[in-house]
């Protein structure tokens, strides 16, 4: 649901979706094609590949889209709380548990998520791209003209991540 806020909200600025990875599911476009892959390697995380359809859109713009993940969760997590809360005598009555473990870790991803930090393999939490994007950091300049070079070259070649 976190990787979904991201594309939706990318798709509704106009980003051209390359890629989403959601645990070991990763999808891709390939010479026009959107191809499945699943690879263990995967499971602990997710991300979405976007590309701006003009270069210089504007940066709250990559704002909505990066906070976008953490929104769905942070409106998902209570839902799911309720419905678990409110499962006795119900027909999702048996799936309770998945209810509460859904809402708890919806709950979690948002708050960790938010956190700014960059990870073992490089790339930078939803926190930490909203702060450089709200501070003008150079890392962000850094991102648009590597974003500005990609959207120039063969869209079809494997896309860098949103939050890289």
């Amino acid at each position: 649901l976190h990787e979904c806020g991201h594309a939706l909200a990318a798709c509704a600025f106009g980003m051209k979706l390359l890629g989403f990875n959601a645990g070991p599911f990763q999808w891709r476009k390939q010479e026009g094609k959107w191809k499945l892959q699943f690879k263990t390697s995967g499971i602990g995380g997710g991300s979405v590949h976007v590309l701006p359809t003009h270069p210089d859109q504007p940066a709250w713009h990559d704002i909505c889209m990066v906070a976008a993940g953490p929104l769905v969760n942070i409106c998902t997590g209570p839902v799911f709380l309720w419905a678990a809360l409110h499962a006795q005598g119900t027909p999702w009555q048996p799936v309770w548990f998945f209810l509460a473990l859904m809402a708890s870790f919806s709950l979690l991803v948002a708050a960790f998520n938010l956190f700014p930090f960059r990870s073992a393999t490089g790339s930078y939490s939803d926190g930490a791209r909203i702060l450089q994007l709200l501070t003008n950091s150079p890392v962000v300049e850094l991102q648009r003209a590597m974003r500005r070079l990609q959207s120039s070259v063969d869209q079809t070649s494997t896309p860098l991540p949103a939050g890289a």
